[in-house]
């Protein structure tokens, strides 16, 4: 059971400020129809305040009932009370809601009004259980505002970046925007489909096209007068499908608009492509507040995750640093960040920062997702490995040898092992690339691999039996490289103090 605040007193009653609406039942806040996602301190802390709206409610009663039997120092409730106001959109110093008066407590400041609960006794897997299922998306309202002023502008548009990055969740929050407009919004899901025949009939069925079977012509004309947004998830597997029909609603519907996403572009002309990046994370050798943590959007869902499943996780000065470790041997990736955050409940934060070699293989959601291969990391990863030739897997397997990052020769050296000729190596490095599963670091154009896809890649090689042969290149790959630096060195500096002081 969750703990209660006296707000609950009156179950029927929603508490409406500003655009918000606050349902003390079901503990919920909505802003319109979407739920904003808060931890249960946070929601505890808002009961109390809006039940006190207008009066100073001091830190110690705040602690002492949203902390019955713990004993917390006040710096705990400066999280949670930025935790809140963030969720609330207060920025900049600016108390629209919750406002600080200092060495007495807290105030809320907004006018309410109390209205009828109409979702107290709905079903929660009805319509309006779906508000209090919504994850809120965190980290990402720049991009969706630049996706969305790109969608203005261009006619398609194509989410791509390494999996697990959350593409999928972008696209479905643009469409969900986009339906609120009016405008006729299609999003088309391809992740189960096999082939251009299902895509284009799971197509003409999204668009409500008669049962039969259709051909990419006739979807071309049905949509050439009409308005409409098209979403297509998941496009890797069907791109050649996906980009012939785009190529032609291009040319012959002028009023569709199409957002895809993909871990490779499309290679339709006109085609803008957007690359999803991973969540903000501090730089590995900062040393950092819980608070000022919290301002990382990939340490901000971390907490978010791991407090929706463990009502008593806090992220505290004491254990901050494991966390950030976490998020920071993860990429920031959301996927493996939420999978992370969902085992809190059953290993504890120490035992996750202890296990993360092993996170790929242990790591899964607790509750069921709707794309069954996202269920774990892992499955995520075979998901795009499967996609793949023989040789880029080969390739990609053997570059997971390298723990940092290396450059094309180095990669051919390694993986040119075979009979394969460097160039063909070189094209598939460069293929890898265009698939996200290998990244270009932009300020040096060396290349790297996630440590999740390394970590995927390395079991990979494993399994081939392949990793000891590889090992052994990598080895003499390096011997080589000091060798030949030691030529250099003696080149450049015949005096005997001269390589001395280059090595030091």
């Amino acid at each position: 059971m969750g703990r209660r605040t006296s707000t609950e007193n009156c179950p029927q009653a929603a508490i409406a400020f500003g655009s918000y609406r606050f349902l003390p039942r079901k503990r919920l806040l909505l802003r319109g129809n979407e739920q904003v996602r808060l931890g249960s301190r946070a929601i505890d802390i808002l009961g109390i305040l809006l039940e006190r709206a207008g009066e100073i409610v001091s830190s110690a009663e705040i602690m002492s009932r949203v902390w019955k039997d713990t004993r917390v120092e006040g710096a705990t409730l400066k999280v949670h009370i930025g935790l809140l106001r963030k969720a609330l959109g207060e920025l900049g110093g600016r108390s629209e809601f919750i406002e600080n008066v200092a060495g007495r407590g807290y105030r809320f400041l907004a006018p309410l009004q109390r209205l009828v609960d109409r979702t107290a006794n709905a079903d929660e897997d009805g319509a309006d259980g779906a508000a209090s299922r919504a994850n809120r998306v965190i980290g990402r309202q720049n991009a969706l505002e630049e996706l969305a002023a790109l969608l203005t502008k261009e006619r398609l548009v194509t989410i791509s970046g390494a999996g697990g990055i959350g593409k999928t969740t972008i696209a479905r929050v643009i469409a969900d925007r986009s339906r609120k407009t009016g405008l006729p919004t299609h999003f088309i899901d391809l992740g189960p489909l096999s082939g251009s025949a299902s895509f284009v009939s799971a197509l003409a069925s999204t668009l409500g096209l008669p049962a039969r079977r259709h051909r990419r012509s006739e979807i071309a004309t049905f949509l050439s007068g009409q308005y409409a947004l098209l979403v297509f998830d998941n496009c890797e597997h069907v791109l050649s499908e996906v980009s012939q029909l785009a190529d032609e609603l291009l040319a012959r519907a002028p009023n569709i608009r199409m957002l895809a996403t993909s871990r490779e572009r499309l290679q339709v002309g006109g085609e803008h492509v957007y690359q999803l990046g991973a969540l903000d994370l501090p730089r590995p050798a900062d040393s950092l507040s819980a608070s000022v943590a919290l301002t990382y959007s990939a340490i901000e869902l971390f907490v978010d995750r791991a407090s929706s499943v463990v009502d008593t996780f806090e992220l505290l000065d004491s254990n901050v640093r494991t966390a950030v470790e976490i998020c920071q041997r993860l990429d920031g990736i959301p996927l493996a960040i939420e999978l992370a955050a969902g085992q809190v409940a059953m290993y504890g934060l120490t035992e996750i920062g202890r296990g993360l070699n092993n996170l790929l293989e242990t790591l899964t959601l607790a509750k069921r997702t709707p794309i069954g291969r996202h269920r774990t990391l892992g499955e995520a990863f075979d998901w795009s490995y499967r996609l793949l030739s023989p040789l880029e897997r080969a390739v990609l397997r053997r570059l997971s040898i390298f723990p940092g990052k290396f450059n094309h020769s180095a990669a051919a050296a390694i993986c040119s092992e075979s009979q394969v000729e460097n160039e063909t190596i070189v094209a598939s490095v460069a293929s890898l690339v265009k698939k996200s599963m290998v990244f270009v670091d932009n300020g040096d154009g060396r290349l790297r691999l996630l440590e999740t896809t390394r970590d995927y890649a390395r079991e990979k090689l494993k399994k081939a039996g392949e990793f000891q042969r590889i090992a052994e290149l990598h080895a003499t790959y390096c011997c080589n490289c000091i060798a030949a630096e030691e030529v250099g060195w003696e080149e450049r500096a015949p005096g005997s103090g001269s390589r001395s002081a280059a090595i030091s």
